[in-house]
């Protein structure tokens, strides 16, 4: 129990820490300037999605195989880059016009994780371990210590990058995600 727990929170935190999500979550923490927000929405999408890879196993690795879901999650990011790129700024402009951070980074971290090596990890552990719980903790503690880690940083940053820049750079990131995606 305690050697899935262990392996699980260490092999997630090597592996997602330079994952393009983790840089998503800071971009989106630039964005929308509610970290709490981001954090709950990011951790939630996280452990539903690789909650259900470990709990539906093998069936769930297959229909991810499927040729058409790389294309669904490319167009989806280039869609989400667009959409940031053409969005308007409201207010004080401090905040993203969506209004609703828990469930844009929610959405936009699930679409992310989908078919992700994230999902490969996490059902391989609970297959390996037959631990579910122990490998599911231990996969979410990890994820929470880096999305923590990745939003205080960009607390800090966010105060020296100029707004116009993360717009510009967030745009592109999601649109060079998308292709990506489609690419590989």
């Amino acid at each position: 129990m305690l050697d899935a727990f262990l392996v699980s929170f260490a092999l997630f935190l090597v592996s997602e820490a330079t994952d393009k999500t983790q840089l998503l979550i800071f971009t989106l923490g630039l964005k929308f300037k509610k970290p709490v927000h981001v954090f709950f929405g990011a951790l939630s999408a996280h452990t539903l999605i690789d909650g259900l890879t470990m709990a539906l196993g093998s069936f769930l690795g297959h229909l991810l195989r499927a040729p058409w879901l790389k294309y669904a999650v490319g167009l989806a990011f280039i869609g989400i880059g667009v959409h940031h790129w053409m969005a308007k700024e409201e207010g004080d402009g401090k905040e993203f016009k969506h209004k609703n951070a828990f469930l844009y980074t929610f959405g936009t971290v699930a679409l992310a994780e989908f078919g992700d090596k994230s999902q490969v990890i996490s059902g391989l552990l609970a297959v390996h371990y037959e631990d579910f719980w122990s490998v599911f903790i231990g996969i979410t503690f990890a994820l929470a210590l880096l999305i923590a880690l990745n939003l205080t940083l960009e607390e800090h940053y966010a105060k020296k990058i100029p707004k116009k820049t993360v717009k510009w750079v967030s745009s592109a990131l999601f649109i060079l995600f998308g292709i990506a995606s489609i690419l590989a």
